[in-house]
């Protein structure tokens, strides 16, 4: 049996590397501006797992919109989710409650602070719990 030469192989090496540069290319180009976490109820909105989170500060109401990865909403109902609030140097724990189709809702005795930090623990029935951090006031 003959051996290949070296250059009998280059011309199998472009067409195996090209072949394969042209199967990845979709996975390089899957997330793209509409996977970016939108905030259509003027919150703050981060990634948490498969999830886009947008919390709303109102007063000493939160408000949690939870949509997927291509910002479409997530149902709610069942979820289990807490909120731990850092705010003028307290720490204070709400539960928030499923409200609307996509969104839990926890009232509290906190005061607002331009510093605050929330940090949210969210798990929707049958799936992993996410943790997001926001910074909502900033």
């Amino acid at each position: 049996m003959k051996l290949m030469t070296l250059m009998q192989l280059k011309p199998i090496k472009s067409v195996l590397l090209s072949g394969l540069l042209l199967l990845l290319t979709p996975l390089a180009f899957g997330h793209g501006a509409e996977s970016e976490p939108l905030n259509p109820h003027g919150g703050e909105a981060v990634h948490a797992g498969p999830y886009n989170l947008e919390l709303l500060v109102e007063g000493t109401r939160l408000s949690l919109y939870v949509s997927d990865d291509h910002n479409h909403p997530v149902a709610v109902a069942g979820a289990q989710a807490e909120a731990v609030i850092l705010a003028n140097k307290q720490k204070t724990r709400l539960t928030l409650s499923h409200d609307d189709a996509n969104r839990l809702v926890g009232q509290g005795s906190f005061a607002a602070d331009p510093q605050m930090k929330v940090i949210v623990s969210l798990q929707l029935p049958g799936a992993k719990k996410v943790t997001g951090l926001f910074r909502p006031l900033q």
